[in-house]
């Protein structure tokens, strides 16, 4: 398991069966200090997160940082995670989508909330294969098919 701290530029790996933690620093440069709210792995194997307040996402395989920016101005992206589709979805609070991003790219497609001012905060993959995401604002739980 991973978790990003949003005051530092570190990411922390835990280990749950043996309660070992491993810290990983200046895994996407001081960049990650500007609010990192989010963090996923993806299977190759690179960490993903978001950066709420400079409006970018940003990937490391553990040790090398980079990150992307969002095309959206100020679309506050929030939530991360891996699609079924193996693409990098995550929600945009300010602009009040749902986006992807496809690994490598610097590629976005975005899809919009049919609810107003929804505040869209989390997101994960179901069971079911579709994306599922609060609606914090709004308290609902949505979904996209991706």
């Amino acid at each position: 398991m991973y978790v990003a701290s949003a005051t530092t530029n570190d990411v922390y790996e835990i280990n749950p069966a043996s309660g070992t933690t491993t810290t990983h620093s200046g895994v996407a440069s001081a960049r990650i200090t500007q609010l990192t709210c989010c963090v996923t792995i993806a299977s190759t194997p690179n960490l993903f997160g978001t950066e709420n307040s400079i409006n970018r996402i940003w990937y490391a395989p553990i040790g090398i940082g980079a990150h992307t920016d969002i095309p959206t101005p100020g679309s506050g992206p929030f939530g991360i995670t891996v699609g079924p589709d193996f693409n990098i979805w995550f929600t945009e609070q300010n602009s009040n989508d749902i986006a992807i991003n496809y690994p490598g790219s610097t590629t976005f497609k975005t899809f919009p909330i049919p609810t107003t001012n929804s505040g869209a905060g989390l997101l994960t993959t179901g069971p079911d294969g579709n994306l599922w995401f609060t609606e914090i604002t709004a308290n609902k739980v949505g979904v996209i098919t991706p």
